[in-house]
This record gives C-alpha cells, sequence and structure tokens, in this order.
C-alpha cells in the first residue's frame, strides 16, 4: 500500500468504514496514464473490504463508496492507527 495522505470515515449499512487514499502516483507508461489515486476501504476490525488502484476509473467503487460525499468526514491518519491499532490480532498462529 503506498503511503496514506488521506483519511476519511463514512457510516454505511450500521457500521463505520475507513476511507483511506494513497500517494498519487505519477508513473505511467505510453499505455497508461493514471487518473486518480488508490483508495482502501477498512471495516472497524482492520479488515480490507474493498479498493481501487485509480478511483478515476473506479465506476463501481465510486458508486458505492464515494456517491454521497457528504457522509464522508475526514479524519487524521493518526486517529486510523489509533482506532485500529488497538484491536486485537487476528492473524496470530
Amino acid at each position: 500500500m503506498p503511503l496514506p495522505v488521506k483519511a476519511e470515515t463514512i457510516h454505511m449499512d450500521g457500521g463505520i468504514y475507513y476511507i483511506i487514499t494513497g500517494k498519487f502516483s505519477k508513473v505511467s507508461s505510453w499505455l497508461t496514464f493514471p487518473s486518480g489515486p488508490p483508495q482502501y476501504v477498512f471495516d472497524e476490525q482492520g479488515i480490507l473490504v474493498d479498493w481501487a488502484m485509480d478511483i478515476g476509473e473506479a465506476s463501481r467503487y465510486n458508486q458505492k463508496w464515494r456517491s454521497d460525499t457528504n457522509a464522508l468526514t475526514q479524519i487524521s491518519i493518526s486517529k486510523v492507527d489509533e482506532s485500529l491499532g488497538k484491536l486485537p490480532a487476528t492473524n496470530s498462529p
């Protein structure tokens, strides 16, 4: 995952989801030009539930997570670390 540059929360389906925007990659080739940054969606347990490599080209993702931008609340990235860091490890042997 690229370095996070923005964090938001959204209340949906009775839960809180964390939407993390990654650093916009200016890397392109002669075939591709990214039109937006990547975004990752985590649930309250810290489980990755959705993601988009390029939000400028992700219509299904945008329809689900970005259609009501008024429902998004910007928070600090450290707040996400704090909230999700309090969870017990789920991948322990």
